[in-house]
């Protein structure tokens, strides 16, 4: 029989614990919500329109690439999609009237051809991006700044002063 997590060996110090699956620590590590509660949905979540959503990236643009097949085939990806992806594929689908497919990783969608203006455009008319720059509720443009007046110049002109050199005789 084993030893119990922290319990003292025999030379007085403590026993290493029993190793841990990945599928204990998922376990232990998950929220304690029981399923089917009403709690309330996370706070920096968008409203999920249509089942599904479409996460920026970092630097705030849409995650869209264009990528070649085999044979020459050129294919629009689509990730960081959030929630329903085969609602939004066949919404996708019906719009550009091209195949499609939704990868296993789960958050990666694959159309035939190169649409990515037509996605975007799409996306933006659905508002279901989140954290894009340019999409959502609009900023209000910053307060125009008043020009700075430049130096007046002196309203009379001055005088020009007469000087005399040496080279200078008065006739």
């Amino acid at each position: 029989m084993p030893p119990k997590a922290g319990a003292q060996g025999r030379n007085g110090q403590q026993s290493k614990p029993s190793k841990m699956t990945l599928g204990d620590f998922m376990v232990r590590a998950a929220p304690s919500v029981a399923v089917g509660s009403t709690a309330p949905p996370p706070q920096n979540s968008a409203p999920v329109l249509g089942g599904y959503r479409v996460h920026g990236t970092k630097k705030g643009s849409i995650p869209l690439s264009t990528e070649s097949r085999a044979k020459g085939k050129k294919v629009t990806v689509l990730r960081n999609v959030d929630g329903d992806m085969q609602a939004l594929l066949k919404d996708l689908k019906e719009s550009l009237g091209t195949g499609g497919l939704a990868h296993e990783n789960g958050t990666e969608l694959e159309i035939q051809g190169e649409h990515e203006d037509r996605i975007a455009a799409f996306l933006k008319k659905k508002g279901c991006l989140v954290g894009v720059k340019g999409c959502g509720k609009a900023a209000e443009p910053p307060p125009k700044l008043k020009p700075k007046a430049a130096p007046s110049a002196p309203a009379v002109p001055p005088t020009p002063v007469a000087v005399a050199t040496p080279d200078s005789k008065d006739q």
